[in-house]
């Protein structure tokens, strides 16, 4: 079934926005993102984002320029962690902020990374001290059935805890490496292959 859009104002700027759940992710309707979008819709966009953490911007058709363009309105654009050298031969046809992640292979090799499922739930970035901010996924091909991307409210679920259990958290940091976080170990292998001696071992609140 879908849902009709609701028309709200953020600070005066009508956005038709449809929520996805209790907690988390908003979809935004009716917006074209091949033009520059003004600073007050970017702005708006932003407010609407930090409060839902997910935004769902459907049927889009964007160029790389188009992309990175829409990436900046949130931050900076973050740099790939790896030498150039080391990446897939598909990425020698986007442009150095894009990371292409495909299952697509030619002459026997993957052309993007992450071809076979191999990314777990994870926070991007967790190995580093400071993770990105945000991640823009724009979708080229996708399969008829599975490969979803799946998003989780981490402030929704600290909501829910026993206040005592909230005492003992407080204060307390994780370290990445070596527990808790498999996407953060596999990370540090591949920086150990690629630049020796450049483990992460970063802990966060």
């Amino acid at each position: 079934m879908s849902v009709a859009p609701a028309e709200r104002a953020i600070d005066n700027v009508k956005l038709d926005l449809v929520d996805l759940s209790p907690h988390i992710a908003t979809e935004v309707r009716g917006l074209d993102l091949t033009s520059p979008l003004d600073a007050a819709t970017v702005a708006a966009l932003r407010k609407v984002w930090v409060h839902r953490a997910v935004l769902v911007i459907r049927g889009q058709k964007l160029s790389q320029e188009d992309l990175l363009r829409f990436t900046k309105y949130f931050g900076e654009l973050g740099a790939r962690g790896r030498p150039a050298h080391t990446f897939p031969s598909g990425y020698a046809k986007v442009l150095p902020d894009i990371m292409l992640i495909s299952n697509i292979r030619e002459n026997g090799q993957t052309i993007g990374a992450l071809p076979d499922g191999e990314m777990h739930f994870h926070h991007d970035m967790i190995h580093v001290a400071l993770p990105h901010n945000a991640s823009i996924l724009y979708s080229v091909e996708v399969p008829s059935y599975g490969g979803d991307t799946c998003f989780a409210a981490g402030h929704a679920a600290y909501d829910t805890l026993d206040p005592a259990i909230k005492a003992r958290l407080e204060g307390k940091r994780v370290q990445s490496l070596p527990v808790q976080h498999d996407q953060a170990r596999r990370h540090d292998r591949q920086r150990r292959r690629h630049q020796p001696g450049r483990a992460s071992g970063v802990s966060h609140p």
